[in-house]
Parts: structure tokens; C-alpha cells; sequence
């Protein structure tokens, strides 16, 4: 059976949250996340998420580091992986073993690289930037406990980063036998996967989040390793499924 609501105090609710986190990221971003969910006496069976997130600089736990190019590809790494992005999904809560499983995705318009050319010397002009669509795609798994009469949680969860990151890259094979140089064009992308660790504590509407993102490998050229990325996230989840009598 579906829930009947009124659907203008939700999105009321949630531009007046979108505002203050525009106001207060800079204090916040040191990896707190705030989410709205329902209370527990009507947390709904199914529940659709939406929001807003805010990813710091990551902190690499690999120092290992490349250059700064990959064939004709330039960018900033620290800028590519950090910012906010609007998150939608669906939520479903149970009452035993898990609490939650949520299937996520998270979409932002942000730096991918610069475009580069060729000058009459054979070296490298940096031109404009490059920006486009990054998608993400979260698998999330909470269960929750109580620590003096709140609702704490915490989980596990697998991410699919940096879908549509699609690029073209030329390199230098050798010259033809004018001695001009020739060269290969290759396409690549800047996706990784990731593991979640969420940590939180839910006050009745308000779920107060720290994502802790642990990268696999990477493509990246300038710092290649792992790294750990932390995460501020403000979501509301509207009801879809009433909770089960």
C-alpha cells in the first residue's frame, strides 16, 4: 500500500536544508554528513532519497606520484576529485539483521581536464578547461545501534566512481621518413571503485553522516595509489511504501 503525504512540505524542507549547506560548507567539510530520513514509528519499508554531498580533498594514502600529463592530457587532480554533487536513490529499511540497504547514484558537473595543443617547437600549450557530467553508483548496507538512548549506525558499501570521465590522449610513437612526428591517439577514463564505511547517528528526522571512501587503485597519472576520501552529505528521503504492520 502507498503512502498518501503532501509532497510541498518535502521539497520545502529540503531547498531550506540545500540553502544552509551552501552557507555553512566551509565549516563543515571536514566529513560530517546530515541527512533527513523519517522518524522510526513511521520509517517507510521504501523510501525515495534525494540530496546533496561534499567531498574533501582527498587524503592519499599512497604518495607515489606520476606526472602531470598523460600523453596530451592535462588536469588537476585535487580539483577533479573534490565539490559537491546531487545524490538520488532508493532506500529500503528492515527491522532485523540490516537496517537499510540503499541503492545510490550521485551526479555533478566538475573539472575533467584541459585542452591541449601542439606548438611549432613540439611542446605542449595547456588551452581551455574541460568540464562534464561525473556519475557515481553506490551500494550501501547500514545497520544501527543504540549508544544512551540514540540511534547510531554504521555499514558497508561499494561504489562505481567516475563514469563518464571518457577521454582522448595522443603520444608520440616516432617520425615517418620526412622525419615528421607521428602520432597514436588512445582513448581511457578516470574511473575507480571504492569501498564506503558510513558512520552516524539518526535524531529522530535527522541523520548527522561521516562516508569514509577508501579508493581501489586508480588510473590517475599525477598520484596513481589509494586514497581516502571524506564525504558531507544532506539527503530527505520522501516515503514511497508504508512500514509493514
Amino acid at each position: 500500500m502507498f503512502l498518501t503525504y503532501t509532497p510541498k512540505g518535502d521539497i520545502l524542507i529540503f531547498l531550506l536544508l540545500c540553502m544552509h549547506f551552501r552557507l555553512s560548507s566551509l565549516t563543515v567539510c571536514i566529513g560530517f554528513s546530515l541527512s533527513i530520513t523519517a522518524q522510526e514509528s513511521s520509517r517507510p519499508k521504501i523510501a525515495f532519497s534525494m540530496g546533496i554531498e561534499y567531498r574533501i580533498t582527498p587524503i592519499y594514502l599512497e604518495k607515489e606520484r606520476g606526472g602531470g600529463t598523460s600523453g596530451f592530457i592535462y588536469y588537476e587532480q585535487d580539483r577533479h576529485l573534490t565539490g559537491s554533487a546531487l545524490t538520488t536513490g532508493i532506500n529500503f529499511n528492515f527491522k532485523k539483521i540490516i537496517s537499510s540497504l540503499s541503492i545510490m547514484n550521485s551526479i555533478r558537473y566538475d573539472h575533467l581536464y584541459y585542452k591541449t595543443s601542439v606548438d611549432a617547437n613540439g611542446g605542449i600549450v595547456i588551452g581551455d578547461e574541460k568540464k562534464g557530467f561525473i556519475i557515481d553508483y553506490h551500494l550501501l548496507v547500514k545497520k544501527e545501534f543504540n549508544i544512551a538512548k540514540k540511534k547510531f549506525y554504521s555499514g558497508l558499501g561499494f561504489s562505481l566512481m567516475n563514469n563518464g570521465t571518457n577521454y582522448s590522449y595522443s603520444q608520440r610513437i616516432g617520425t615517418d621518413p620526412s622525419g615528421n612526428p607521428v602520432y597514436a591517439v588512445s582513448d581511457d577514463d578516470f574511473q575507480y571503485t571504492a569501498f564506503t564505511i558510513p558512520l552516524g547517528i539518526r535524531l529522530e528526522k535527522v541523520e548527522i553522516e561521516l562516508l569514509n571512501r577508501f579508493s581501489n587503485r586508480t588510473k590517475f597519472f599525477i598520484i596513481p595509489g589509494r586514497f581516502l576520501q571524506l564525504c558531507l552529505k544532506i539527503s530527505y528521503q520522501i516515503p514511497l511504501l508504508k512500514k509493514a504492520k
